[in-house]
């Protein structure tokens, strides 16, 4: 096996278990680009927003399920995280969705991997 079969190979593997991470974890768990959109999010995320599958929220912001006011809080949030590279850890959050009342604790992580170079 040459090596790069070997990390293409290493590679999908890691890639199926975040799928299953995440298809599976009871934690809402969701990573965000640097627009503030939903790249992937934890079938735990997508039942807190009402939606019945991960996919459909793709590309979509905290404002298409959110309060204005929620969801511009959550927008300054992001960015403060993704320009300062800190960590937004254990904060307790009660939001309205659009639809129904949910409250949730929530960790935000800068990720570093997504910059340019």
């Amino acid at each position: 096996m040459t090596e790069k079969t070997q990390e293409e190979t290493e590679d999908s593997q890691k890639g199926r278990l975040l799928q299953s991470l995440l298809d599976n974890i009871p934690d809402t768990i969701y990573f965000k680009d640097e627009d503030a959109q939903f790249v992937e999010v934890s079938k735990s995320k997508a039942r807190e927003v009402g939606e019945e599958n991960r996919a459909s929220l793709k590309g979509k912001t905290d404002f298409d399920y959110f309060s204005e006011e929620e969801a511009e809080k959550s927008y300054e949030d992001d960015m403060k995280v993704i320009e300062e590279e800190n960590p937004v850890i254990q904060r307790e959050e009660k939001r309205r969705l659009v639809m129904t009342r949910n409250g949730s604790q929530r960790r935000k992580f800068p990720d570093t991997t997504m910059k340019e170079t």
